[in-house]
């Protein structure tokens, strides 16, 4: 009912736009994107008190870890202290009379910086302790697989597995490439080094000739880190017992070790990555505040018009917590945030209709967009896409406004480039650890694949070109596994 709701909707802001003359259409784009920006305005202040009240909760329950990590977890706890208190003063950037250095847009910068060095000198761990656990993991159910009666004598239908994948892709066109992504992780690799590094070329050629010089390079950077997080430069640099047991588990010996030195590594490897993962999620948690208070403070220098005056009244409100901590204050707080969040993100979604509409119509009739107006939109899609920025990119990967496309011939230097890096690194690999690297990053990529014909060719060589029951065993339950957790959190 909601659908034929919005889709009536839809039609009547159509019909009513049609009649608007070009200088009304063009006024119609200024007012929307105007009220655009006083909901981000609005939705951020609270989003800010809601953020930081779950942030308490994520640092209480990383607390031990961090102080584990004893001088590197310093690193942490200073960021999440500095944030909270910013958090505090935030009175004091509303007023923004003799503001504070601290609590300009430069200081909140600075600390989203740091968050994302944070973030990143964990990750480079994380991807060397994941090749080792998925190895072992691996090996770990393929001895179950070899050894289990219930195993043994299994039939195997590939046909039942292809229909299975089919349609689970196809339940929903909007999760399609997610879905493949994780499949493609659990099926056995099984494509030759020259077509991997043409699907590479291919691949990263379609992604990356839409971006400047500056964004593909990052972009290739980041895939460099994916396969080989030992060679990012913050690798051994900080969090001295991660590097220790991530090195232990990179030159772990799978070829000559017992099934049970396997299970040992794949337990700690387990715990590592849960502990990394936790400690990531925090500093995100911080970052995500961080974007708000940059929106916040990039709001009330640049919009006279960002109505602050009911918002104002909420902080009293917090600021009543910040002195008693009072959990009864605390929960009516989380109310009253969680409330206007969702009042106002209804707001955002209509006015998001009237606008897609009024700028449809406007470029239905070819009417260019003036310099003034395209300035006034690129500033809102900025402000919009640190708004989004939910795994907190780099500063340079958030510019909208990009009109410098690489160039094709210094783009293709590059990626030739990447993949020498890939071969590089893959000589002195064994075997297993060369294919589990392959496998991953292949799976990162965007889209490697043309079309679905592509995507299950490939499933069909990873699958049939397989002489051992026990890698096919592990692909199927490893699929059934992942078809089953989307069905779980449907249901919930």
């Amino acid at each position: 009912m909601r659908g034929d709701n919005m889709e009536k909707q839809i039609k009547e802001i159509q019909s009513k736009t049609k009649k608007m003359t070009d200088e009304e259409l063009r006024q119609e784009i200024v007012k929307l994107n105007q009220k655009q920006i006083e909901d981000i305005g609005q939705i951020t202040f609270y989003e800010i008190f809601y953020k930081s009240l779950e942030l308490e909760n994520v640092f209480e329950e990383n607390k031990k870890v961090i102080e584990e990590l004893e001088k590197d977890g310093l690193e942490i706890l200073n960021l999440y202290e500095k944030i909270q208190e910013k958090i505090k003063n935030i009175d004091i950037i509303v007023n923004l009379n003799d503001i504070e250095d601290e609590l300009k847009i430069d200081c909140f910068k600075s600390l989203r910086k740091e968050a994302i060095d944070l973030i990143e000198g964990l990750s480079c761990y994380l991807t060397e302790l994941s090749y080792s656990n998925e190895l072992a993991h691996i090996l770990v159910m393929k001895d179950k697989y070899r050894s289990d009666n219930k195993y043994k004598y299994l039939n195997i239908n590939l046909e039942e597995f292809y229909r299975n994948i089919y349609n689970f892709l196809v339940e929903d066109i909007n999760t399609l490439y997610p879905k493949a992504s994780r499949i493609i992780n659990v099926v056995p690799f099984r494509i030759s080094k020259n077509k991997f590094y043409d699907l590479v070329k291919q691949t990263l050629t379609r992604e990356l000739k839409q971006f400047s010089k500056k964004k593909a390079n990052l972009i290739i950077d980041r895939y460099k880190s994916i396969f080989n997080g030992a060679l990012d430069l913050k690798y051994g640099q900080k969090f001295s017992e991660l590097f220790t047991q991530a090195q232990k588990a990179k030159n772990f010996d799978f070829k000559n070790s017992s099934i049970e030195e396997i299970e040992n590594i794949y337990e700690l490897t387990t715990n590592y990555i849960f502990k990394i993962h936790n400690l990531i999620n925090l500093i995100t948690e911080c970052g995500l505040i961080i974007n708000r208070l940059i929106i916040i403070s990039k709001m009330l220098e640049h919009y006279n018009t960002f109505k602050i005056e009911e918002v104002k009244k909420f902080i009293q409100i917090w600021k009543g917590y910040i002195i008693n901590k009072d959990v009864k204050n605390k929960n009516n707080i989380q109310d009253i945030c969680e409330e206007n969040i969702d009042t106002i993100k209804k707001r955002m979604n209509e006015s998001n209709i009237n606008f897609q509409a009024i700028t449809n119509e406007y470029h239905r009739r070819n009417k260019r967009v003036d310099k003034e107006l395209n300035n006034l939109l690129i500033k809102t899609q900025n402000v919009l896409a640190l708004y989004n920025d939910t795994y907190l990119e780099k500063e340079e990967m958030l510019i909208v406004n990009d009109i410098e496309k690489v160039d094709l011939d210094y783009l293709e230097q590059a990626i030739d480039n990447f993949i020498q890096f890939i071969n590089r690194n893959i000589k002195d690999m064994g075997n297993m650890q060369r294919k589990v690297r392959m496998k991953k990053l292949l799976a990162a990529l965007n889209k490697p694949f043309i079309g679905p014909e592509e995507f299950f060719q490939y499933i069909k060589n990873s699958m049939e070109l397989n002489t051992k029951r026990e890698d096919i065993i592990y692909s199927i339950e490893q699929v059934s596994s992942i078809i089953q957790e989307y069905k779980k959190n449907k249901l919930t």
